[in-house]
């Protein structure tokens, strides 16, 4: 039987306003029962639309029971960026200023940003100053046409003490989905401006337009040190959720729950009492409740586990052969996020890695770079769905080796055969290349230990490989060297070996 988690009643319906996400106009046009009634039922229909369609009609009623509830977190009174209580940003520049002339903007410029900041004014998120620091605007044109204004805050960051702060990895985060069955992502509204900065430094932050000059009031874009502060903000307001039942890297956050709704709609109760308590918000329009799957970080998260994005998967598919060394970096960039989806990518890639290494200016492009090139995107468009890692089962690490590269597979034994979690691949350098047979093999299973450390170490496991080299090099009787490091690395291992 399912677990029973009840949540509060329901309250009683707000009025908000219409405009997609945003909030309660304080002065209506049509401030009558009637007019309430309109904008609630728009409300309502907006969040009926970002529960997932393929719930059942139960499901979907106690879903939107829950929003309703907690809808104060989706809407924000005036459309003004709400700041919360527990942290503040801080620049640490000691007693150095910052100052940087305005940029020279064509009229139609200038008209922008005089109405972009009027608007920020308004919502105050910035406020008139007299500061001796100053960064110059940027302009930047967005693809639906809108324009945004920037801060060009490089002169502000050269002097900025930086703030250490660990940002998780996708596949840190990923690998607590085992048991997860419903999905829900969020997308935090405003993000940093929810910060306020710390009040010395506001000033820190001056520009000018047409020479009046502001300073922001809550953190801006393009600080050195905003994502470490917006981690620690988010660490903060999920304590006791994060790796639970919610996974979180900056403003998007991924709910998980296992085959239970009613434990689902508690999951997400936590999270938004949590981002009421901060006075924090989620932007509706971005967000999905009760999915089977979901997008997250560039991947798709399933029931079945986890694959590429295929809207990410389809921009590389219709990417161009590259014309210069920094389009084939571009090239690699992206397809290297999604390496642990291709066995041996390094190897497939290595001619396109060499391009970005040779001294002619020009890329000399030629019949391995066009098979490296097609190869990487036929084999990201038919990437496997990697399967979650299940704790409680053991682990089998396969390793292979050549001249060429390393390449490494971690998997586990399911109901359906042998399914692999994560692929590793990397070249060797002039130097391994010239090792022998016995020797690559033994570098191909040191690489694959030190890659898949954190699923294997401390538990046992399999190791395939093909060469009998590890017994080789377990009777050196007197080791030194890189052989002497190998043999420290594996003393730290419980392995089983199987020979192909």
């Amino acid at each position: 039987p399912e677990e029973k988690h009840e949540t509060p009643e329901t309250n009683k319906a707000v009025t908000v306003g219409n405009d997609g996400w945003l909030a309660t106009k304080a002065k209506r046009d049509d401030n009558t029962e009637q007019g309430k009634e309109k904008e609630e039922q728009a409300f309502k229909q907006q969040l009926l639309e970002r529960i997932d369609a393929d719930l059942d009609k139960e499901k979907r009623t106690q879903m939107m029971e829950l929003l309703w509830q907690y809808q104060d977190v989706f809407k924000a009174p005036e459309g003004i960026p709400t700041t919360t209580p527990l942290i503040t940003h801080a620049i640490q520049s000691g007693d150095k200023v910052a100052y940087v002339k305005p940029y020279r903007m064509s009229p139609a410029q200038l008209q922008k940003a005089e109405e972009i900041t009027e608007d920020l004014l308004k919502q105050g998120v910035i406020s008139e100053s007299s500061s001796n620091f100053n960064a110059p605007i940027v302009m930047v044109a967005k693809k639906s046409g809108e324009t945004r204004m920037c801060l060009d805050l490089r002169a502000l960051n050269a002097i900025t003490t930086p703030s250490k702060f660990p940002l998780p990895t996708a596949r840190e985060m990923f690998d607590n989905l085992a048991e997860a069955y419903y999905f829900t992502s969020l997308d935090m509204l405003w993000a940093y401006w929810s910060v306020p900065l710390r009040e010395g430094d506001k000033s820190k932050t001056a520009f000018t337009v047409r020479n009046r000059k502001y300073a922001f009031n809550v953190m801006c874009f393009g600080l050195t040190n905003a994502p470490a502060t917006f981690s620690h903000l988010v660490n903060k307001v999920f304590q006791g959720c994060q790796y639970e039942f919610a996974l979180c890297f900056l403003d998007d956050v991924l709910c998980y729950s296992p085959r239970n709704f009613t434990l689902h709609l508690y999951h997400l109760s936590q999270i938004f009492k949590r981002m009421r308590a901060a006075n924090l918000k989620f932007k509706l329009p971005k967000c999905i409740f009760g999915a089977a799957q979901i997008p997250f970080l560039g991947h798709l998260a399933s029931r079945e586990g986890l694959k590429p994005d295929p809207k990410k998967i389809e921009a590389v598919r219709k990417l161009r052969r590259p014309e210069s060394k920094k389009q084939v970096r571009q090239l690699l960039g992206l397809a290297s996020y999604y390496r642990q989806f291709v066995p041996n990518f390094a190897s497939i890639a290595a001619p396109l890695y060499k391009l970005t290494k040779d001294k002619p200016k020009g890329v000399l492009w030629d019949d391995d770079c066009e098979w490296a090139f097609q190869e990487i995107k036929d084999s990201l468009t038919s990437a496997p769905v990697l399967m979650y890692p299940r704790w409680d089962k053991p682990f089998i690490v396969e390793t292979d080796a050549s001249k060429t590269g390393l390449g490494a597979i971690l998997l586990q034994q399911t109901q359906r055969g042998t399914r692999p979690i994560a692929y590793a691949s990397r070249l060797c350098s002039p130097t391994e290349a010239n090792y022998s047979a016995t020797e690559l093999e033994c570098l191909g299973v040191i690489y694959a230990l030190q890659q898949f450390r954190c699923y294997v170490m401390g538990r046992e496991f399999t190791l395939v490989t093909d060469h009998k080299s590890l017994e080789d090099l377990k009777r050196i009787k007197n080791p030194t060297g890189r052989r002497a490091r190998w043999l420290m690395t594996l003393m730290e291992f419980m392995y089983n070996t199987q020979y192909r």
